[in-house]
């Protein structure tokens, strides 16, 4: 095969696009989702499948197909196992892309965030035992890992940095995503500034303008996210550390205050981490590309 549709599937849209082996993606389409109904969001994936076969004027049977999708992916079987945005459990999607589309090459699966991450090895042509962590920072806070461009998996949940336990303020803890998603700028937003309608997008607009209350909900969140990363420094010393997610990808100006936030805790054994951070250069098709390469190897 030379070349394989990439899926990204999301709660608000799934993309898809042609991929080829090195890595470049061509007739991008995107469609609403229907995360609620089973059938009628397998029945967009067909469609974006099938768009992309039409522009790009190739047959089934000369592609491969690679999916990206939220949650819990079953690899092995190519069930897609729960989804909390998706109306998925247990939803056997290769058998169901197989009845579907029998001419079809390969069809591989696997989690969005893994799948995003392949097409960021590509992008960095890391080798060897070098390790990249791709961080995710958007409605919630995830990262997958690869070393030797081989996933570091565990049992199965690795890489929910999310999760994590971060801080204790009033009685109560909260997790890396509780304290540094957008949901978590958002709140802290509106209490600044007692207003319920406030968003992210608000107060980065405000604290480009140099408003105080919006420069100092910032200034604690950025500290809040550069103690998740040096979690990530810490326990794994990664070669590269890349932000997707679009928090990050649609205010790459944040990056040099997140590294000035970094230095606040980075001993100087760990000063090259600094120089290890950056942005996604795919801020809407690194999961397309990262499920075509996966369905491509």
């Amino acid at each position: 095969m030379k070349y394989a549709i990439g899926i990204d599937i999301g709660g608000t849209k799934v993309a898809g696009g042609l991929v080829d082996a090195a890595g470049n993606v061509t007739h991008v389409t995107r469609l609403p989702s229907k995360a609620s109904d089973r059938e009628g969001m397998f029945t967009v994936v067909c469609r974006v499948i099938e768009q992309v076969l039409q522009e790009s004027q190739l047959s089934a049977s000369e592609v491969a197909v690679g999916v990206g999708v939220p949650g819990l992916v079953d690899r092995a079987r190519g069930i897609a196992v729960f989804q909390n945005n998706v109306a998925w459990e247990n939803f056997p999607l290769v058998a169901r892309l197989r009845e579907a589309f029998p001419t079809i090459g390969n069809i591989a699966i696997d989690n969005d965030v893994y799948q995003a991450t392949r097409a960021e090895w590509n992008y960095a042509g890391l080798s060897g035992d070098e390790v990249l962590v791709y961080l995710t920072v958007s409605t919630g806070l995830s990262c997958a890992i690869m070393s030797g461009g081989e996933f570091i998996r565990g049992n199965g949940f690795a890489g929910e940095l999310g999760l994590i336990p971060l801080k204790e303020e009033n009685g109560q803890i909260y997790t890396v995503e509780q304290s540094a998603a957008g949901p978590a700028l958002a709140e802290r937003g509106k209490e600044a500034y007692n207003d319920g309608t406030v968003t992210a997008e608000e107060i980065f607009r405000r604290y480009r303008l140099g408003e105080p209350k919006a420069r100092e909900v910032v200034a604690a969140w950025s500290r809040d996210v550069s103690r998740a990363i040096y979690m990530v420094v810490s326990l794994l010393d990664p070669q590269k550390i890349v932000f997707g997610g679009s928090v990050l990808t649609m205010n790459p100006d944040l990056l040099p205050l997140l590294k000035t936030k970094l230095t606040e805790w980075i001993v100087p054994a760990q000063e090259h981490s600094i120089s290890s951070l950056s942005i996604s250069p795919y801020p809407n098709t690194g999961g397309i590309i990262g499920a075509g390469l996966h369905a491509l190897s």
